[in-house]
């Protein structure tokens, strides 16, 4: 415990020196270790939680949802027409667009 103090106690005397070439020595050795640790700590916790994520998605799949994924799916003939209707009026607006726009007179001339 009193090393870690001493390291506390190291660093404000090397901030309250730091015109001096070995406080600023220590301060930047002090700093890369610190962003150093953060980075490591970061990839670590990245690299658990997406372990953990994939083996929740892994041990999601079952035998029994791959059979039901294989099985057809029965389809709305009158959704699948009001869908087509949607995308045929979509379409129809679409190119009634560039033939309906005015033309604008170039104020430059």
């Amino acid at each position: 415990m009193r090393k870690f103090f001493a390291i506390f106690t190291s660093l404000r005397a090397a901030y309250t020196n730091r015109t001096d070439p070995e406080g600023m020595q220590l301060l930047a050795r002090t700093y890369w270790r610190v962003i150093l640790s953060i980075a490591i700590v970061i990839a670590i916790l990245s690299i658990g939680i997406g372990a953990v994520l994939l083996f929740q998605i892994m041990g999601s799949f079952t035998t029994k949802q791959a059979s039901d994924a294989i099985l057809p799916t029965t389809l709305n003939r009158a959704k699948i027409e009001s869908v087509l209707t949607a995308f045929d009026a979509r379409r129809k607006q679409f190119e009634m667009l560039p033939s309906s726009t005015s033309t604008y007179p170039d104020p430059s001339r």
